[in-house]
């Protein structure tokens, strides 16, 4: 399950489903040591359907980056279902 959204800049936004394997590559990244959840959107999330960089959500207005963490977050923390 994908979340696609505008954000407030008006660039679009889609996260992916996350998983494991994508848990693992933020924790051995460099920039864990600052923020995993950060990490962990720029290998689930996609702007302009373009791959983000930890920069460039650093980077990012307030405002993006926000909302993107509070949609990652929504994704990574809603209940799975039964198949």
């Amino acid at each position: 399950m994908a979340i696609e959204t505008v954000l407030p800049s008006g660039r679009f936004a889609r996260i992916e489903r996350a998983t494991g394997a994508h848990l693992l590559q933020a924790m051995r990244a460099p920039e864990i040591k600052q923020d995993i959840s950060f990490t962990l959107i720029t290998l689930i999330c996609k702007i302009d359907d373009k791959a983000i960089t930890y920069q460039d959500l650093l980077d990012m207005d307030l405002r993006d980056a926000l909302k993107l963490q509070q949609l990652a977050s929504n994704l990574l923390s809603s209940p799975m279902q039964a198949p």
